[in-house]
Order: structure tokens, then sequence, then C-alpha cells
């Protein structure tokens, strides 16, 4: 069945929101989130190489420029793996979701300086409309401190936005499994290392999260690989902010599913006004 650019981002958003629940709720009792970064990455690199007995690729002869694009896509999504799960470790998952939606605006950016993407008064519409939404949630949190977890948020989604542009211009030279197995598996370099992980420490991290990082790595990948696909597809500005929406829903599941009740109100509008602003895309 053929899909939309539309059906993939919405699919890919969904995978990253539970994604990012369970991931809340692994990393918190890790005695090294650089560890536990590293085995989630592992594993999530392998689960994409799976995409290739689902779909068929050709190989296309890969230009100077774009190999040079991909070797950034390797640093970039490398400081983002090194710096995800401690900026979790040490943050709210709700407030994670707002701050992490930098990348949204980075991207959105990019895609129109760099990559040449149309401005028009609906997306610029549905923009303002998303964005507004999580500026809701933020705001609810009174305010920032430049703590540990936020230094690393910060960073983290400047890169992500980065390599989410990347994405957008190289993804479709190469086979999508294996430019996804680069971004998780190859960029694990600057995880393991700089000062080197112990081996002992993989392990424990692997023992104690057991089948559920492999069920977190599953729906990362998937995620990743769908968002991709849905870069080949369709304009990389309108699949980030629907992409971005997935704060929103991580906001109403951690209600119900991790007891977060505080301004209960707010979030509801707030997830009413990102929905709208996605059916703006459509």
């Amino acid at each position: 069945m053929h899909m939309t650019w539309f059906s993939l981002a919405v699919i890919s958003t969904l995978c990253f929101t539970f994604y990012g629940l369970l991931g809340r709720i692994l990393i918190i009792d890790s005695k090294e989130p650089r560890a536990f970064s590293a085995v989630y990455n592992f594993l999530s690199g392998f689960f994409v190489l799976a995409f290739f007995l689902i779909d068929s690729y050709e190989w296309r002869p890969i230009p100077p420029f774009i190999l040079f694009l991909t070797v950034l896509m390797i640093f970039a999504y490398g400081i983002f793996n090194r710096t995800e799960y401690t900026a979790k470790k040490y943050m709210e998952i709700s407030l994670f979701t707002v701050v992490a939606k930098i990348a949204t605006i980075c991207t959105f950016a990019l895609s129109i300086i760099f990559l040449g993407e149309s401005i028009s008064i609906k997306k610029l519409v549905a923009a303002f409309v998303i964005l507004s939404a999580n500026i809701m949630v933020f705001y609810r949190k009174g305010g920032l401190r430049l703590n540990k977890g936020l230094r690393y948020a910060i960073i983290m989604s400047l890169f992500l936005g980065i390599a989410w542009t990347i994405d957008k211009k190289a993804a479709s030279y190469w086979p999508l499994p294996l430019y996804a197995f680069m971004g998780y598996a190859i960029s694990n370099i600057f995880v393991l290392f700089m000062p080197t992980i112990p081996l002992s420490s993989l392990v424990e991290e692997f023992k104690r999260t057991s089948w559920k990082v492999v069920l977190l790595a599953g729906m990362a990948s998937s995620g990743y690989y769908f968002l991709i696909k849905a870069f080949t597809l369709g304009e990389a500005s309108k699949i980030i902010l629907i992409n971005s929406t997935n704060s929103l829903i991580t906001i109403i599941l951690a209600i119900i599913f991790l007891k977060e009740r505080k301004s209960i109100p707010l979030k509801i509008v707030a997830g009413i006004l990102a929905f709208s602003g996605v059916l703006l895309l459509k």
C-alpha cells in the first residue's frame, strides 16, 4: 500500500511519542545515561536494517557533496545521541518535550534557508499554532533555569535540527535502512568514546532494562525510518511541524500513565491547538 508523506509523518510521530515515554521511565534509574544511550542506539541500528526485508532499494551514485553531508549527519546524530538521555534523566518528560521543539524551529528555518522550500501563509499559520501550543505548555512551568538537564537538552535539540535538515537532502541518495543505520550505530562512536565507556557499564545497562530497551529501540528505529521516508516524499518544514505535536500527545499520555496531573485544562487546550495546526498542513 502506497503511503503519503502525511501518513508516514503521523506514524513516525506516534512511534516517537511512545518512545519518549518509555525512554523517560527507563533512564530515571540509570547510573550511566551515556552507557544506556550506547546500548539503545546499537540495538536501533540493527533494527532499521530489517527494513531491507520490507522495501526494495536501488543503489545510486553518491556525489561527493552528499558524502560530506552524510559525514556531517553522523556527527550531528552523534552529539544528539550523546546528550539525549543525560537530558532526559535530569528533566521531567513534559518539560523535555517542549524544550526539544527547538529542533523543530531549527529545521523549519534551515529547510527554508538552505533547501529552498517555499514559504506560504498557511505554513506560517500552522507553525504559529503548533509552536503557540508548545509555548503554553512551556509557561506552565513558570520559566526555565539553566540546570544540567536543560543545557544538554538545548545542545541536543540544535544538533537534532541540523541532522533532520541533512536527512531531507541526503537520505534519498542512500537505501533508507543503511542511512538510518549510519545515524544510529555509526554515530555511536561519539557516545562510546571520549572517555571510553567500560564494557561492564554497557552490560549492566542492558541487564537492567532487559527486553524493555529492545522495545524502545524498535519504537525509535521505526519512528526514524518512517520520518526519513516521509522526507523523501514531502517538505521537511511540514513534516517536522507534524512531528512537533508528539510533545502534546506525550503530555496527555503522561497525565494518564505517569500521573502528571497539574494544569490539566491548559494541557488539553494546548493539545487541541497542536492538532489544529496539523490539520492545516494536510
